[in-house]
């Protein structure tokens, strides 16, 4: 149900409380008689309409080759005669479609006749002959579907996506400043109250005095190879931005040089003028609810994904490989930054600690770990302060120059389900869904990696982050003297992030200590600030579950392959639903969807607790028994037919041995641990030929 369709303002009704020692609560349901249809433009993919959608754009925009825009001015007129094509062709080619609270894709003829006879009649065997129509048309809509997905498209990895739970729509009013939102008004007040809470916060851009100047670096001009390069990596099925031009079609467009060569000079010019164009600077804000969050009624509980026009993520992509390339090249980033940066990956970060852990063992050293979150991260990243360290980096100023226009006067419009705000100024951030946020947040955390670095020297302590997931880890022989330094440490961190214009949320500091000794372990720590301090201090975790590692304190990671053998399992008894012996997905496409969909979450972070020496027998026997069901469901055979399934242990060596060798963050070969055999088409039920 729609939050905004039902709102509830309850009270206590003291007076019919009578002898009973309950109050009976009261509530008013204010109900609308008719949820409005909404009302919308859809363009049908690979239709008629498409292709001729896409032949105008190439069209009009072709009268624009051989020109090179030098100024603001320049820019602007160019990319308003873009913006013009674009949404000349998409009104003369789309077609308007209507969204009712009713509205069923699988809905054909035969529902519609079948329920004008049930509401003519109203008797029973017409209201059995409705609900037949109504599973046929569900079930040869949903075989259809399947077949497109699965054989046509290529990709049945989509289908998982029918397999997930259903999400309970939240039906809680939004809270915000202690007071519900019942209107959309008030709605939209507090979600951009929130995600610009930081506006107004104070930077002390001095603390890069600390740092080194690095020298200014040329810029080159954009070249074909660049832009087919950022374009090849677009997924075609990213929803569009506000100008309706999806990768698909740009990718079309494109293929043509002249039109990649007027995309360049428009790419060149906003670099040479230092101007970003209006059209660029507006977005559509998604609001979307955070996973397994306990309630809902907070504007923090929800994520805005900003949805950009096409054309401007494709160039921000662009400045985005270039700024990729210079902080590897150049030493712009801390090495103990895994977050925004290629090449870089979550596994890295947890090798990087279990690696500290073990080497600490060694030397008789315990180590421990104060986990610490920023607040609302990309929304509140300071555009004075990222200026500053864009200098401070090396870049050119032609470069700095255009952040000081691509970051000023931009304006988004938030959408929560069917409804739109007013567009508000967002001068403040870096929106989620840029291909520029990863690099910038990265940027700006690298002085705060580099400064701690420097003030913690006497303390020994090790700063590693992932975005804005941070870990301060120390090393002693004393819990009680890791205690102290992890205090101390706190102290610098929470200053320095202070002064770049982010907050740390104390209330999510998390603490653990990785120690083999009977006592110690449930040392708690006064963190210093509230509310952890004084009678209340930071105790440590029995597991502690790190960019989704579930580390105990002996590194046994019982707990971490219990957990994705689960979700494994439960993975594969949901895909039940996309087929059996006789309907839905083909034993090859079951296997192509196991490997793609399931294989990597029982695999996650099998490096962390898989190498040679390592106690593993009784996670390889709870992958092997997740892999028996999971064969069973693809060759459609007993229980009891498939015991013979390939060993677990051996490909996982294999695959351990090949990403302990190659560059970290490379993405491991496509023979990945689990195998079930190659099935093909023709078979029977008892088997399949090779």
């Amino acid at each position: 149900m729609d939050p905004h369709t039902l709102s509830a303002c309850t009270r206590r009704a003291v007076e019919h409380q009578g002898r009973s020692d309950h109050i009976p609560l009261s509530a008013t349901i204010l109900l609308r008689h008719a949820v409005p249809k909404v009302k919308g433009r859809t363009l049908k993919p690979f239709s008629d309409e498409e292709k001729e959608f896409v032949a105008d754009i190439v069209l009009d925009i072709g009268d624009l080759s051989g020109y090179h825009p030098t100024t603001a001015e320049e820019v602007e007129r160019m990319t308003s005669a873009i913006a013009d094509a674009f949404s000349t062709a998409w009104n003369k080619h789309s077609t308007e479609y209507t969204v009712g609270p009713n509205s069923r894709e699988y809905w054909n003829d035969d529902c519609t006749r079948a329920l004008e006879e049930y509401r003519r009649e109203m008797s029973a065997e017409n209201h059995k002959a409705f609900r037949s129509a109504v599973k046929a048309a569900k079930r040869e809509f949903f075989d259809k579907r399947i077949g497109e997905v699965a054989t046509t498209n290529k990709r049945p990895w989509d289908l998982m996506e029918w397999v997930k739970e259903r999400r309970n729509p939240p039906c809680e009013a939004i809270q915000f400043e202690g007071r519900p939102c019942h209107n959309l008004g008030d709605l939209w007040n507090a979600l951009h109250s929130t995600y610009n809470a930081a506006s107004d916060r104070p930077v002390d851009v001095s603390i890069l005095e600390g740092l080194l100047d690095e020298p200014e670096r040329p810029w080159p001009k954009f070249s074909q190879l660049e832009l087919r390069q950022a374009l090849e990596a677009c997924s075609a099925r990213s929803a569009p931005g506000p100008d309706h031009i999806t990768w698909r079609h740009l990718k079309q467009i494109l293929a043509l040089p002249e039109c990649g060569d007027i995309i360049i000079a428009l790419a060149n010019g906003c670099m040479e003028s230092g101007h970003w164009p209006r059209h660029f600077k507006e977005s559509t804000s998604v609001i979307i609810p955070k996973p397994n969050k306990p309630s809902y009624s907070a504007p923090k509980a929800f994520r805005p994904i900003v949805l950009l026009n096409t054309l401007g993520k494709l160039i921000e992509k662009m400045i985005s490989n270039r700024f990729q390339h210079d902080m590897i090249k150049y030493d712009l980033v801390d090495p103990n930054q895994m977050g925004g940066v290629r090449q870089r990956s979550t596994e890295d970060a947890g090798l990087f600690l279990t690696h500290l852990v073990r080497s600490g063992w060694a030397q008789k050293l315990q180590t421990s770990v104060v986990a610490f979150d920023v607040a609302q991260f990309f929304p509140s990243i300071n555009h004075q302060f990222l200026l500053a360290v864009l200098e401070k980096l090396g870049f050119n100023r032609r470069v700095v120059a255009f952040f000081r226009s691509y970051l000023v006067d931009r304006f988004t419009t938030y959408a929560w389900n069917r409804d739109t705000s007013d567009p508000r100024r967002a001068d403040v951030g870096v929106g989620q869904g840029s291909a520029l946020s990863p690099v910038l947040s990265a940027l700006v955390i690298a002085p705060v990696m580099k400064l701690f670095r420097k003030r913690s020297a006497g303390l020994g302590c090790t700063l590693i982050s992932y975005v804005d997931d941070g870990d301060i880890i120390v090393q002693s022989s004393e819990i009680d003297t890791n205690c102290v330094m992890l205090r101390h440490a706190y102290s610098i961190v929470f200053e320095l992030f202070t002064k770049t214009g982010l907050a740390l949320e104390h209330d999510k500091t998390e603490l653990f200590h990785f120690t083999r000794a009977r006592t110690g372990f449930d040392r708690p720590l006064d963190l210093g600030y509230a509310p952890y301090t004084g009678d209340n201090p930071l105790r440590p975790k029995t597991y502690w579950r790190y960019l989704g590692f579930y580390f105990d304190r002996k590194l046994t990671f019982q707990e971490h392959v219990r957990y994705y053998t689960t979700k494994a399992l439960t993975t594969v008894m949901a895909m039940r639903m996309l087929g059996n012996s006789t309907r839905g997905l083909s034993p090859r496409n079951k296997r192509i969807l196991y490997r793609a969909c399931v294989v990597p979450i029982a695999t996650y972070g099998h490096r962390l607790w898989y190498f040679e020496g390592a106690k593993n027998k009784g996670a390889l026997k709870s992958l092997t028994s997740m892999q028996r069901k999971a064969a069973c469901w693809i060759t459609a055979l007993a229980k009891s037919s498939v015991s013979h399934s390939d060993p677990v242990g051996l490909p996982s060596a294999q695959v351990a041995d090949e990403r302990g060798t190659r560059q970290n963050g490379d993405p491991c070969p496509g023979s990945i641990l689990l195998d079930v055999g190659r099935q093909t088409e023709g078979g029977t039920r008892r088997g399949y030929r090779n």
